[in-house]
């Protein structure tokens, strides 16, 4: 049993000394995108942590996974069909528990006609050995 959980632990400490990839970052937002799209907002909130939280502009941030998929539950309710994230830049931390990722984001309604894009910082880190969205500090172009 105590070398199963140092393989456990083992693993874990692997995926954390990695770092986050470009390649990890791109498929993760992928799987966010594909589920907005769905209408799963439970799904898209699953990449962020329990304790996760999203600070959209004009509004009061959004603590947890409830709140971010209340947040782009408000987005589709508004008419935003699909969203396209665009990552410009990943760093990672010193331990590599934590990285960061600055993006481009754009709402397309359901003609294709974009209704809101902007930019987004969010800092990424460990949850039990994946990468989660821990912060999505957002700021509105248009």
């Amino acid at each position: 049993m105590k070398l199963l959980w140092a393989l456990i632990f083992l693993s874990m400490t692997e995926i954390a000394a990695s770092g986050l990839t470009l390649e990890e970052v791109e498929y993760l937002n992928q799987q966010i995108m594909d589920a907005y799209e769905r209408g799963d907002m439970e799904g898209v909130a699953s990449y962020y942590s329990e304790d996760g939280m999203i600070l959209p502009p004009g509004m009061d941030t959004q603590f947890g996974r409830d709140g971010v998929a209340g947040f782009y539950q408000s987005m589709k309710d508004s008419g935003a069909e699909t969203v396209i994230f665009d990552t410009q830049e990943l760093g990672p931390s010193r331990r590599k528990k934590w990285a960061f990722e600055r993006a481009n984001f754009q709402f397309f309604d359901i003609d294709g006609k974009q209704v809101a894009y902007g930019k987004y910082v969010v800092i990424w880190k460990v949850v039990d050995g994946e990468w989660q969205i821990y912060m999505d500090c957002i700021s509105r172009t248009g």
